[in-house]
C-alpha cells in the first residue's frame, strides 16, 4: 500500500506545476492577434482573371463589410416614395420660408415681388434640387471611392450606398417632373434626363448587375449646386455682378470636372478590369444588361456634353458681351 501511494503521488501532477504562476508570461509581441489566414480574407473578387481577393478580412458571411452588401438589397420603391415625399415637404417648407421672409423684410419683399410666378416656384424647387444633388453626390462618391465597391467586381457589385442614391434620385426626379409641368419647362433635354433617370434606376434595381454605370453618374448631380447658386444671384441679387461672375466660373469648372470625364473614365475602368469586358457578353449576366449600359452611357454622356457646351457658350457670351441664340435654352434654366 505504501508503494502504491508513492506511485500515485508521483504520477499525479502537483498544483504548483499547473498553476498560472508557473507558466511563462506572454511577451508583448505574443499579445497581438495573429494575422488572418488566407482563407479568412474576403473572396468577392475570386472570379477575376488572376483570382485576386478583396484584401479585407471576411465577416461571418465570408465577405467583407462592403461586398457582403451585394446580397443585401433595399426596398428601392419604398426609398423612392420616401424621397418623393421628402422633396414635396422640402419644397413646401422652402416656399413658405421665402414668403415669410418677404413679409418680414421690406428689402427682400422688393426682390421677391419682382419675380415671376414660375421663378417663385423655382425659388423653392432649387433648394430641393441642391439638397438632392449634394446627397446623391456623397453617396455615389462613397460607393465608388471610399468603399471601393467595384474594384475587380464591375459586374456584380451593388453597395447599399449606390442603391440608396439611385432610389433617392428616382423619387426626386419624379417630383421634379411634376414641378416642370407646372412651370411649363421648355428644355426637352431635361425631360429626357429625368425620364430615363427613373427608368435606369428601376432597371438597375431589377437586374442588380453592372450598377457601376448609373452609380458613377450620381456624382454629376453635384454640379447643380453652383448652377442653383448662380440662378439665385441673378434673380434675387442682380447687383452682385462680381459674385455672379465668380459663381459662373465655378459652375463651368464643375461641369468640366464632374460631368465630361465620367463617360471616358468609366469606360476605361471597365475595360482595364481584368476579364470584365469579355464576361459582360459571356452569359454570366443577362444579355440585356450590357446593351442597356451602352445605351445609357451614350444617352447621359451625350447630355453631359450638350450641357457642358451650353455652359461654355454662356460663359464666353458674358466674356465677349455677345448674345446666345434664342433657339437655345439658356443655361440659367437648368437645375
Amino acid at each position: 500500500p505504501v508503494h502504491a501511494a508513492r506511485m500515485a503521488s508521483t504520477s499525479t501532477p502537483s498544483a504548483s506545476s499547473t498553476s498560472p504562476a508557473s507558466s511563462p508570461s506572454p511577451s508583448p509581441a505574443d499579445s497581438s492577434p495573429p494575422p488572418p489566414a488566407a482563407s479568412e480574407y474576403c473572396h468577392a473578387l475570386r472570379n477575376s482573371k488572376e483570382g485576386a481577393k478583396c484584401g479585407r478580412v471576411a465577416d461571418r458571411t465570408g465577405f467583407c463589410h462592403v461586398h457582403s452588401q451585394e446580397d443585401t438589397h433595399i426596398d428601392g420603391m419604398a426609398v423612392a416614395l420616401t424621397a418623393f415625399k421628402a422633396s414635396a415637404s422640402l419644397h413646401l417648407f422652402s416656399a413658405l420660408a421665402f414668403k415669410t421672409l418677404s413679409l418680414a423684410s421690406p428689402s427682400f419683399r422688393a426682390r421677391y415681388e419682382r419675380t415671376s410666378w414660375a421663378d417663385r416656384i423655382d425659388l423653392a424647387e432649387r433648394i430641393v434640387s441642391s439638397a438632392h444633388g449634394g446627397l446623391v453626390t456623397v453617396l455615389g462618391a462613397k460607393a465608388l471611392f471610399w468603399d471601393n465597391s467595384y474594384h475587380g467586381n464591375v459586374l456584380h457589385g451593388f453597395p447599399r450606398t449606390g442603391q440608396l442614391g439611385l432610389s433617392i434620385s428616382a423619387g426626386y426626379a419624379t417630383w421634379d417632373m411634376l414641378i416642370m409641368i407646372l412651370e411649363g419647362y421648355p428644355d426637352p433635354a431635361m425631360w429626357v434626363h429625368h425620364i430615363f433617370l427613373v427608368l435606369g434606376a428601376a432597371l438597375t434595381m431589377w437586374y442588380k448587375k453592372m450598377s457601376i454605370v448609373p452609380v458613377s453618374y450620381l456624382i454629376t448631380e453635384g454640379t447643380v449646386i453652383p448652377a442653383n447658386a448662380l440662378w439665385y444671384l441673378r434673380v434675387l441679387f442682380p447687383e452682385y455682378v462680381v459674385a455672379a461672375r465668380a459663381t459662373e466660373v465655378l459652375r463651368l469648372l464643375s461641369y468640366f470636372v464632374f460631368r465630361l470625364p465620367v463617360l471616358p473614365v468609366l469606360v476605361w475602368f471597365i475595360v482595364r478590369t481584368p476579364g470584365q469586358l469579355r464576361r459582360c457578353f459571356s452569359g454570366e449576366i443577362p444579355r440585356a444588361v450590357p446593351l442597356l449600359c451602352i445605351f445609357f452611357l451614350g444617352l447621359f454622356g451625350g447630355l453631359n456634353i450638350h450641357w457642358s457646351i451650353l455652359m461654355l457658350r454662356s460663359f464666353l457670351a458674358k466674356v465677349h458681351n455677345t448674345v446666345i441664340p434664342s433657339k437655345l435654352v439658356t443655361p440659367s434654366k437648368l437645375r
